[in-house]
């Protein structure tokens, strides 16, 4: 690929620097406003390049402190701005040490420190130079020596600079992070959505993934792979949301019960998929659970795994305590028997009719509410499982809970994780 050609800039010469710099007339303003884009996409950005390449093609390589980042001030369409600086050290080029003015394409900059600066050719504001890409304006560290550069050859020069200012990068990076993951814990959860019971899916679905069970549960690679293309085509078929969630959700369920460890990515992504578009309470409950328990844990995989599990159950469990369920599952109600008056076309018939439906839906409601319950239980067990304090099992220490309780505090109230980890450690 032919390098981006170095532009003449004529509008970069003293012509440019008098219009900028007096009051123009209202119809000056409005043709340059109608020409900015003109002006705007003739100036080539250059790409990042390796540091020979970087010098090589660079007219003018300068250390300089920025005394003013933007000379002109005011709007601009095309980012061409003048800079002040002072220059310091001259790398390459036949620039003079002291006070400058230097053009860019708008790269930030700040008064009081130090950059280093390239040239590939470009003239504006009649300086001889235009910084035409990110890497042409470098903030240096403010710790960096430039005694050090002494002797060394022009790329050499450079090289020191780009790795003095990537270390500081990695370092500011892990500072932001740090700082990230503290205000994560101010940033307010969306309130999980009280969810009632889906339709049942018809019997001509049911028994679809019925067969994607049969036929897929304890099968070859080659055979998930069938039942994964089989899933796909029932998607197309069956485009309700509650139908999709159902067969991603299948997926993962059969690729679960195939041996989870061996099938963690498979079961991971096809839980997620469920979830994603899933508004059943009991099938959520489920799909988390499954995705906790695909998450490795062995040997020193278990201290990130566990938190990363954890994160998982604790949304799961997020979302069931917003169904509002009493800690202990409901009795069946009684459904009663009405063979004996079916048939008589009687007053005692229809009053046994009503009442008998209200007694399945009483039964119903209930089976969903316990249902519920241990789905939420099944969670708790999970956490129980990795937070419990028990010498004899790897990674299970007294400082458990702790973790727990901080991971939990991201997501619950504070009754809820003091519940929480009651139930956890008894």
């Amino acid at each position: 690929m032919q390098p981006a050609p170095v532009p003449n800039h004529k509008f970069g010469g003293a012509r440019f620097v008098r219009v900028t710099e007096v009051a123009m007339s209202r119809l000056l303003v409005g043709l340059l406003i109608l020409l900015a884009p003109t002006i705007a996409c003739a100036v080539p950005v250059f790409p990042p390049m390796d540091t020979p390449t970087f010098v090589a093609k660079s007219a003018d390589m300068l250390i300089v402190r920025c005394l003013n980042p933007d000379v002109l001030g005011g709007g601009k369409n095309d980012g061409l701005t003048l800079v002040k600086v002072e220059v310091l050290v001259v790398i390459k080029g036949d620039r003079k040490i002291g006070k400058t003015r230097l053009g860019t394409i708008g790269q930030p900059m700040e008064a009081g420190k130090r950059y280093l600066m390239a040239s590939f050719g470009g003239n504006v504001f009649d300086t001889g130079f235009l910084a035409q890409s990110d890497q042409a304006v470098l903030e240096m560290p403010a710790d960096f020596e430039l005694k050090s550069l002494a002797g060394k050859a022009a790329v050499q020069q450079a090289q020191a600079i780009f790795d003095a200012r990537r270390a500081q990068v990695e370092r500011l990076l892990q500072q932001l992070q740090r700082e990230k993951m503290t205000l994560d814990y101010t940033v307010p959860l969306p309130t999980p959505m009280k969810l009632g019971r889906v339709p049942d899916p018809t019997s001509e679905l049911r028994g679809q993934l019925a067969q994607l069970d049969e036929k897929g549960r304890y099968g070859s690679p080659e055979q998930l792979a069938q039942m994964e293309e089989r899933a796909d085509s029932l998607a197309k078929q069956y485009t309700a949301k509650d139908d999709q969630a159902r067969i991603w959700g299948q997926l993962a369920w059969v690729a679960g019960q195939s041996g989870i460890d061996k099938h963690t990515e498979f079961v991971r992504k096809y839980a997620t998929k469920c979830l994603e578009v899933s508004r059943d309470p009991l099938e959520r409950g489920r799909m988390y659970s499954l995705s906790a328990s695909a998450v490795n844990m062995g040997g020193f995989a278990f201290p990130k795994g566990r938190r990363e599990a954890a994160d998982i159950l604790l949304t799961g469990f997020r979302e069931l305590l917003a169904q509002e369920l009493p800690e202990v599952a409901p009795e069946l109600p009684v459904v009663e028997k009405i063979g004996h008056v079916i048939g008589r076309g009687d007053a005692e018939e229809a009053q046994a009719l009503v009442r008998h439906a209200a007694q399945l839906a009483a039964r119903e409601e209930a089976e969903f509410i316990r249902d519920q319950i241990s789905r939420r239980d099944t969670l708790v067990r999970q956490l129980r499982d990795l937070y419990k304090p028990d010498a004899k099992r790897h990674g299970r220490s007294p400082e458990g809970p702790e973790e727990l309780r901080a991971l939990a505090a991201k997501k619950l109230t504070d009754n809820q994780v003091k519940l929480l980890v009651k139930k956890v450690t008894e």
